[in-house]
């Protein structure tokens, strides 16, 4: 396994980092948070839904349009007219799923249906919700970060999802 993109990505996340200790090394300079998002943010989707109101520092907003664009993709990718958590559990469904992310048909590929399902609904009560009705919503560039990466967790998931004909 090649372990550099790991360290790289604990470089990045790194709020400090620490130079080394040989007097010839030079010491390392803090990521931009823009370098952070690039890291964590590598759906396209994702990326043009946030990257920019990131960039500008609006990180409640870039949040709050991560998790609309996911919304937005399970609706496109499902067909369906649902929204937020009951657009999340009927186009995820363990027992009757209009998107799957396997047959379904060992107790492992129903619970990790049954995980991404409760992850996207669970994103969307958590998180998406609160930004998008309250106005006093504040997240801070490490809160945001944390949320975006789960945000680009969740889009691959939506994309290795196939189409079930006669789902929900």
């Amino acid at each position: 396994m090649d372990v550099k993109p790991l360290i790289d990505l604990a470089r990045l996340m790194a709020p400090t980092v620490v130079a080394q200790s040989s007097p010839l090394s030079v010491p390392p300079v803090a990521p931009t948070e823009l370098e952070r998002f690039d890291v964590v943010a590598t759906h396209p989707h994702l990326i043009k839904a946030s990257r920019k109101l990131f960039a500008d520092g609006h990180h409640t907003p870039a949040v709050e349009q991560a998790f609309k664009a996911l919304n937005a993709y399970v609706k496109t990718r499902s067909g369906l007219d649902d929204d937020g958590v009951p657009l999340m559990h009927r186009a995820f469904s363990p027992e009757k799923p209009v998107l799957a992310l396997s047959r379904l048909k060992t107790r492992t590929e129903k619970d990790e249906q049954f995980g991404v399902m409760s992850m996207l609904a669970g994103a969307m009560a958590a998180i998406r919700n609160p930004r998008a009705h309250d106005a006093e919503e504040r997240d801070g560039v490490d809160a945001a970060l944390e949320q975006i990466t789960i945000a680009n967790y969740l889009f691959k998931a939506v994309d290795r999802a196939e189409r079930v004909d006669g789902g929900s």
